[in-house]
């Protein structure tokens, strides 16, 4: 949760107003409530664009310089999802 009103405060505050708990409190019923929807829709088309990349990045190459190149950037991706 802390980690997520650092990245983007103003979601919390556009989504859920009044509540310490930003997406975890009451819906918001405002004006804005598509914004919830659309922002993790982002996220999902953001993932599948970035998987769809290293796979392609991957299965180009032969020589195993840009093989290697293509998993450090799919681990760059994955290792702030773990930690």
């Amino acid at each position: 949760f802390t980690l997520f009103v650092a990245i983007d405060p103003a979601h919390e505050i556009l989504v859920s107003p009044d509540t310490d708990l930003g997406v975890f409190g009451k819906e918001y019923t405002g004006e804005l409530r598509w914004f919830k929807a659309f922002y993790y829709s982002t996220i999902i088309v953001g993932a599948v664009a970035s998987l769809s990349n290293f796979f392609r990045m991957y299965r180009e190459r032969d020589d195993l310089v840009p093989k290697r190149q293509a998993l450090y950037y799919i681990l760059s991706l994955l290792v702030p999802l773990i930690g």
